[in-house]
């Protein structure tokens, strides 16, 4: 028998392997997500417990976004049931402005260290800025009832100096 990834990477809907032993295992409760991103090529790590390809990004010291007249601008979608990108990563003392949304349901964006809670209804953009003060990694977490996986909806701001 056949998993979902596997019928998909047959089909020509996966242009590049991200490793299926992570996804022909998955049977989470969102499959049908899944699914569905992988049938349009989007490929999120996170979605597949796949850590190490989160990490790359931070390990190597690249940057969220891009910088657009002396701020630091990061587009976010929120999903069922994770962040776009993740981790997100900016430097201490630089001003960031998210750009976020939802691709899906209502869903939040909350960052309590940074005193930052917005809602995001779906393909509606919000803007948070703010400048962080120090290093270290802060807890992103979705701040309004998304689903059966909203207690797992979690992502990672990485503030590097």
């Amino acid at each position: 028998m056949l998993t979902r990834c596997a019928v998909l990477m047959a089909a020509g809907a996966l242009a590049f392997s991200i490793g299926l032993a992570g996804c022909a295992t998955d049977t989470s409760h969102h499959d049908a997500d899944v699914a569905h991103e992988h049938a349009e090529g989007d490929i999120h790590a996170h979605e597949h417990g796949d850590a190490a390809a989160g990490a790359m990004a931070s390990d190597a010291g690249a940057l969220s976004g891009d910088v657009v007249d002396g701020v630091r601008e990061v587009e976010v979608e929120a999903f069922r049931y994770g962040y776009e990108p993740d981790p997100i990563v900016v430097k201490k003392g630089e001003r960031v402005r998210l750009i976020a949304k939802s691709r899906d349901v209502t869903h939040g964006l909350g960052i309590e260290d940074l005193d930052i809670d917005i809602e995001l209804s779906p393909k509606e953009e919000r803007t948070v800025e703010f400048t962080p003060e120090k290093a270290g990694e802060f807890h992103i977490h979705c701040t309004v009832y998304c689903g059966s996986g909203h207690s797992g909806m979690h992502g990672t701001l990485q503030v590097i100096d």
